[in-house]
């Protein structure tokens, strides 16, 4: 009840004040340009590249450094629960699970066996027995549960909703949300079923916090939408930090914490009224 409080103030001062915030920057980290990142709720950012994972504090040192030549390129890290981390690697079609300590917590899933032909995107789910992916060549929506080797599906998923092709997947709230590239968010319930679209404007790196999605345009970053309340906002926020305004690439967020990833580095910041 503490998180959830705290989090409702803090959503509620960055929403009302933001504009007239500022960034204070807090530390950089060297990436290359094929890393892939994420960050959990306790503000640590965990970076694959080079065939290992480095988890960081908060405060950006390096923690840990685990070695996962095994399971081929990861092309995807979900730190949501950052006792379960998820890792996929779409060269391979495997989900692996990883602890806080970064080894792994159980069998890598081979998609195959769940009859998936190919899948780019993932979402973990607030039941940490399950995940959600989306089987591009046949336009299915699967919501896997693994302790029972069960499914259950959505075929036609993009006659079904008239979406685009989906570029994010996230669970919030038992519910699924999917952002395509006609900056459409589809909104579905724990059983995969079609609750409502809410069109969006054309906004650039997408990115959430636990309660809510963002956008960038015009140098700016904006609210576009409340989980909690499933109602859309679309409200400028706060000015992108000056010295990245060009070279940003893509963006997370934890708390009062803001990650910025260039081609060559992962820059943190928190903001400050």
């Amino acid at each position: 009840m503490v998180n959830k409080f705290v989090f409702v103030v803090f959503f509620f001062v960055f929403t009302a004040n933001a504009q007239e915030g500022q960034w204070k920057k807090l530390y950089e980290i060297p990436i290359d340009s094929g890393a892939v990142w994420s960050v959990d709720i306790s503000k640590q950012p965990y970076i694959y590249q080079q065939q290992n994972i480095t988890k960081y504090t908060s405060q950006g040192k390096k923690a840990l450094v685990q070695s996962f030549k095994s399971l081929g390129d990861i092309s995807g890290i979900d730190a949501n629960n950052q006792l379960k981390i998820a890792v996929f690697s779409e060269e391979q079609q495997r989900l692996c699970f990883l602890d806080n300590a970064l080894a792994s917590s159980s069998d890598c899933i081979s998609l195959d066996d769940f009859e998936v032909e190919w899948a780019q995107l993932f979402a973990t789910s607030n039941q940490t027995d399950r995940f959600w992916i989306f089987d591009q060549v046949n336009s299915e929506l699967k919501l896997i549960t693994t302790g029972e080797q069960q499914q259950q599906v959505v075929q036609n998923l993009k006659q079904i909703s008239e979406m685009g092709t989906p570029e994010m997947m996230i669970e919030r709230n038992n519910n699924l949300y999917i952002l395509d590239d006609k900056n459409q968010l589809t909104q579905f319930d724990v059983f995969g079923t079609l609750v409502t679209t809410f069109l969006l404007e054309d906004y650039s790196n997408y990115f959430v916090n636990e309660g809510n999605l963002f956008g960038v345009k015009d140098n700016s970053i904006y609210v576009l939408f409340n989980f909690s309340e499933n109602t859309e906002a679309q409200r400028k926020a706060i000015d992108l930090p000056a010295d990245l305004q060009d070279e940003i690439v893509s963006i997370k967020s934890s708390g009062d914490y803001f990650f910025f990833s260039t081609k060559n580095q992962l820059t943190a910041f928190q903001i400050r009224f």
